[in-house]
């Protein structure tokens, strides 16, 4: 993996149920209807409310673009998501994205946004954060060993 210092980390709003699912290694790829721009290597987790708090991050192993069917059909095992759930969500869309998880690492204590250093709202879907807001959720005696 980059150095902690080359990642380019995203912010993720996504619902508490799929974010304990992430953490507990039952959910391996995260779908979505946007891609990123750009390569990402890493992902905060922003679990919505009722949590509203950040909980975790995970290491981006790939993204898969394809039409939401071939999506299901190459990760529903591994999506931890109900099929009614996973078609409701890309209706209308002719292309989704799959996010596939690696190491999740799970925050000791949930926080709020503004901890990450930003005066910012909950993101609809996702935001890019820079380096030094990811280093806030890092301890600093991990830091050498936050690029495993």
């Amino acid at each position: 993996m980059a150095s902690i210092d080359a990642r380019r980390v995203a912010l993720l709003s996504i619902r508490p149920g799929y974010a304990r699912a992430i953490v507990n290694g039952s959910k391996r790829v995260e779908f979505r209807r946007v891609a990123f721009t750009g390569s990402v290597q890493t992902v905060v987790i922003y679990a919505t409310k009722p949590s509203a708090r950040v909980v975790a991050y995970f290491d981006v192993k790939g993204i898969e673009e394809a039409p939401p069917p071939t999506l299901w059909r190459m990760f529903h095992s591994v999506g931890g998501i109900s099929r009614e759930k996973f078609l409701e969500y890309f209706v209308g869309t002719s292309i989704g994205h799959a996010i596939k998880i690696g190491d999740a690492t799970e925050l000791p204590e949930p926080l709020p946004l503004d901890h990450l250093g930003l005066d910012i709202v909950p993101p609809q879907s996702f935001r890019y954060l820079p380096e030094e807001s990811f280093r806030q959720l890092i301890p600093a005696s991990t830091l050498g060993t936050a690029a495993r």
